[in-house]
């Protein structure tokens, strides 16, 4: 195992230094032998899996609010108006 580490200019994103090594390093990892990989660690890993984690739960919180909203509300339509103005709340 290599650890490659860096420290970046202010200003820019440890994203978006990752997303540009990373292409770089592409043509790399075409030529690597089987059994060796080069993997990227650190803050864009821990963020991959936060956002992993919370892709899996936030289509069941959607039908719980939806649910709920039914229950409260009583009316498909007045749920419908509800969750097509939610949007411009947030905006606003």
């Amino acid at each position: 195992m290599i650890t490659v580490r860096c420290d970046i200019r202010d200003g820019i994103q440890a994203p978006a230094v990752s997303a540009q090594v990373n292409a770089k390093l592409d043509v790399i990892r075409a030529r690597l032998p089987i059994g060796y990989r080069i993997e990227t660690g650190g803050a864009v890993e821990d963020s991959g899996k936060g956002q992993r984690s919370i892709a899996v739960v936030a289509p069941v919180m959607v039908l719980v609010m939806l649910t709920t909203l039914m229950l409260q509300l009583q009316s498909f339509a007045r749920v419908a108006m509800v969750a097509l103005t939610a949007p411009l709340g947030l905006i606003g």
